[in-house]
C-alpha cells in the first residue's frame, strides 16, 4: 500500500477516535457542575467511568466478529451513535440514567480501536506502520483536548445538561456523513460470517497464546490506568482541591492532553527510526512515574504554567501506550486476525480502567497520596518491556534490528 493510499483511512479513523474519546472525556470534565443537581460527589465519576469500561471491555471482544462482517467502517458509524445517544442520557440527572449511560458509551468505545486498526493495518506502509498507528491513535488525546476545551466553555454559556446533549447530538449526526466511503473502506468485510459466542473467547485467547502479545497487554493494562487516572480525575483535582475555576482546569486538561497528542506522533517517528520499540516502552514507563509525582505536588499557589507541566509530564509519557509496538506483531495479511488481535488486547487496558477508579475514589481526599501510589505501577513493565527475547543484531518480524 503507497504512502497516497493511507491518507483517507488514516483521516476517518483519527477523526472517528478523537469524536468518541471526546465523548468518553465530557462526563469527568462535566463532573464538577453536573454533581450538585445530580445529588452525589463529584469523585463518584469514577465509578461512572469504570461501568463505562465495563461496557468497553465486553464490546472489545465482541467486536472482531462483528468488523469482518459488517465492515469495520459501519461498527465506527454504530459506535458514533452509541456514544452520542449515551451522552445524551446524562441529561436526565438521575442515578438509573448515569448506569445507562456509563454503559451505553462504553459499548460504543470498545471497538472504535479494533475498527480503526483493522482499516489501517492491510493499508499501511510496513517502514511508517508504527508512525502511522501512534499518529491514529493521537485521537485518544485529542479527544480530551477538545473536551476540555469545549465542554467548560458550553456548561457557562447553557449548563451542564445542554452541553451533554448538544456533543451527543453532534456526534450522532457524523455517522450517516461516513456513509459515501464505506463501500471502499469496507471492501474486504464478509457478510456470511457469523457472529458467535465463541468469537468472544478467541480474540483473548489469541492474545494470552501469542508471548509478544501477552506482553504487550501485561504492559497495556499497567499504562492505560495511569492515563485514565488523569483524564478521569485531574479536572476534580484541580477545582475541588485546587481551587482552579472550571474553564481554567478544563484549559489545563486540554493542553495536557495537546501534549500527549504530540507525545504519540514523537513516540511513533522515534520507534521507528531511532530507538528500539520495546526499549522506548521501558523508559516511557519510567517517565510516567516521573510524571505523576509532578502532578500530585501541584499546589494552590503554583501558577497555571507550572500546573500545565505537571501535568504534560504526567500524560506526555503514556501517550502513545503501546501504540508503535503493537502494529509490529500484528498480521495485517489475514483478514480477520488485525480486528481479533486488537479486540483481544484493547480488554486488558479496559480492565484496568474497571478497577483503578474505584480505588481512586478512596483516595481522593489524599490525592498526593494517590498518585504517588500509582506512580509505581509502570515501574514493572519498565524492567520487563526492554528485557524481551529480541536481541541486538538479530531482526524482528518486520525486518527492523531489535
Amino acid at each position: 500500500m503507497t504512502k497516497s493510499g493511507v491518507y483517507i483511512p488514516l483521516a476517518l479513523t483519527l477523526g472517528i477516535q478523537s469524536i468518541v474519546s471526546m465523548v468518553a472525556v465530557t462526563v469527568p470534565v462535566l463532573a464538577p457542575s453536573a454533581a450538585p443537581d445530580i445529588g452525589t460527589s463529584a469523585t463518584l465519576v469514577g465509578l461512572y467511568v469504570s461501568l463505562m469500561y465495563v461496557g468497553s471491555m465486553v464490546s472489545s471482544l465482541w467486536s472482531g466478529d462483528f468488523i469482518v462482517r459488517y465492515g469495520a467502517l459501519r461498527v465506527s458509524q454504530i459506535c458514533l451513535v452509541l456514544a452520542g445517544c449515551g451522552l445524551m442520557l446524562t441529561a436526565l440527572a438521575s442515578i438509573p440514567a448515569l448506569i445507562l449511560s456509563a454503559l451505553v458509551i462504553g459499548v460504543g468505545y470498545g471497538p472504535v480501536t479494533p475498527a480503526s486498526s483493522h482499516i489501517l493495518a492491510r493499508r499501511s506502509p510496513a517502514r511508517m506502520m508504527s508512525f502511522i498507528f501512534s499518529l491514529k491513535q493521537t485521537g485518544v488525546p485529542l479527544g480530551g483536548v477538545l473536551a476540555g476545551a469545549i465542554v467548560p466553555s458550553l456548561v457557562l454559556l447553557a449548563g451542564w445538561k445542554y452541553a451533554a446533549v448538544l456533543i451527543g447530538a453532534f456526534c450522532v449526526c457524523l455517522a450517516p456523513l461516513l456513509a459515501p466511503v464505506r463501500s471502499t473502506i469496507d471492501g474486504d468485510r464478509q457478510p456470511h460470517r457469523k457472529v458467535s459466542i465463541s468469537g468472544v473467547i478467541r480474540p483473548l485467547a489469541m492474545v494470552l497464546s501469542h508471548p509478544p502479545l501477552r506482553r504487550l497487554s501485561i504492559i497495556s493494562f499497567l499504562y492505560a490506568g495511569m492515563q485514565l487516572c488523569l483524564f478521569t480525575y485531574l479536572v476534580v483535582f484541580l477545582t475541588d482541591d485546587i481551587g482552579l475555576a472550571l474553564v481554567t482546569a478544563g484549559f489545563i486538561l486540554s493542553a495536557a492532553q495537546m501534549a500527549g497528542t504530540i507525545g504519540r506522533i514523537v513516540w511513533g517517528l522515534l520507534a521507528d527510526q531511532l530507538i528500539p520499540p520495546l526499549l522506548l516502552l521501558g523508559l516511557l514507563g519510567v517517565g510516567m512515574s516521573i510524571g505523576s509525582v509532578a502532578t500530585a505536588l501541584i499546589r494552590p499557589e503554583w501558577s497555571r504554567g507550572s500546573s500545565f507541566l505537571s501535568s504534560s509530564c504526567s500524560v506526555l509519557p503514556p501517550s502513545a501506550g503501546t501504540a508503535f509496538t503493537w502494529p509490529k506483531q500484528q498480521d495485517g495479511h489475514h483478514p480477520e486476525k488485525p480486528a481479533r488481535q486488537r479486540g483481544g488486547r484493547c480488554f486488558s487496558p479496559s480492565s484496568e480502567s474497571c478497577s483503578v477508579p474505584p480505588f481512586l475514589r478512596q483516595l481522593h481526599r489524599a490525592p498526593t497520596a494517590t498518585l504517588w501510589a500509582l506512580s509505581a505501577l509502570p515501574c514493572s513493565p519498565c524492567s520487563a518491556a526492554p528485557a524481551q527475547p529480541c536481541h541486538t543484531g538479530r531482526n524482528n518480524d518486520s525486518g527492523r534490528r531489535c
